[in-house]
């Protein structure tokens, strides 16, 4: 399955046998570059899942993040596997849900509003301890963030959008038209300087496409689903730097109740053209706490909780989170 050169947060020094034969590995995903398994830690009694990828040069960040004190929105990297078929397995606590997954399943309904705004919360409190540890995520969207069985967002694929991007140069001239991430989150100032270092407010730019994703799961850009070619990238680059366009925001009162007026502001302020504007991780953490403490008493959230449970119980395949 893998050798035997494993590393890791020494209460988690894995074995071969620590974990299932490959053979009993649940498939949650696949993307261009990564394969994403649900297996079981004999070690530990618990289940983790291990993300397989390329083995190339981000196994230095990797391994940086392995060492991170843990925090409750960022997903656990708990081990780094070197496996068979040039192949690297980075070993992570296993969340419920991811976000995008969850969000498609709900269809024409919104999250309701408490849960949203939490949500919102803890995806800005897990890149505000990211950035205070100099690390930019780069590559911020709905699929990038899992979700507990009680709805705790966890930022996941920390790190890896430069490394992604650098394989992806490799197989294709038309990536070079576009910054390491996703075109749609990709902010507009590292469309101008594509090989510029990301930075906190790339971050915070992204999270307000996130957010508004989130919220309505509409398309971003008329063009999301074209074949991403030469052309696609220059259509994308001008209709975000050239004339400055975002998403309609009134597709945030389609629920059943309009938007709070927080969430205009903060998705308004986060994808803003200037990046001088669009405040700080920890200006919109204490922002976000403050007006749920304010406005939402713990029944409130509570019942928030059981409608989106009701709302997505029975729509997910037992094998099929990501």
């Amino acid at each position: 399955m893998a050798s035997v050169q494993y590393h890791g947060e020494p209460s988690l020094q894995l074995k071969d046998s620590d974990l299932e034969p490959r053979d009993k590995w649940i498939e949650l995903g696949r993307g261009a570059f990564s394969v994403v398994y649900k297996t079981f830690c004999n070690l530990h009694n618990v289940d983790v899942a291990v993300k397989e990828i390329k083995r190339g040069n981000e196994r230095h960040e990797i391994q940086k993040l392995v060492t991170l004190s843990p925090h409750n929105h960022v997903v656990k990297i708990k081990a780094v596997l070197e496996m068979s078929g040039g192949k690297t397995g980075i070993v992570m606590e296993f969340c419920d849900y991811g976000l995008q997954s969850l969000r498609d399943k709900l269809g024409r309904n919104f999250i309701p509003w408490p849960r949203c705004l939490l949500f919102m919360q803890h995806i800005m409190s897990g890149l505000q301890f990211l950035h205070r540890n100099n690390i930019t995520h780069r590559d911020l969207k709905p699929e990038n963030v899992m979700v507990t069985n009680s709805f705790t967002c966890k930022i996941a694929d920390v790190g890896l959008a430069k490394a992604y991007h650098s394989k992806s140069n490799s197989s294709s001239n038309t990536q070079v038209f576009c910054p390491s991430g996703t075109p749609f989150y990709i902010s507009p100032e590292r469309w101008k300087r594509p090989t510029a270092v990301g930075t906190q407010t790339d971050d915070i730019y992204s999270c307000g496409i996130l957010f508004y994703k989130m919220i309505t799961n509409a398309d971003l850009f008329y063009m999301e689903r074209m074949a991403q070619d030469e052309s696609f990238f220059s259509m994308l680059k001008m209709y975000v730097v050239d004339e400055k366009y975002r998403p309609e925001t009134s597709e945030l009162d389609k629920g059943t109740t309009l938007a709070p007026p927080i969430v205009k502001a903060v998705i308004s302020t986060c994808w803003d053209a200037k990046p001088e504007n669009r405040k700080t991780f920890d200006y919109w953490t204490s922002l976000l706490r403050q007006e749920i403490a304010k406005t939402y008493t713990d029944e409130v959230i509570r019942e928030a909780d059981e409608e989106l449970r009701q709302l997505v119980r029975g729509s997910f395949d037992d094998n099929r989170f990501y």
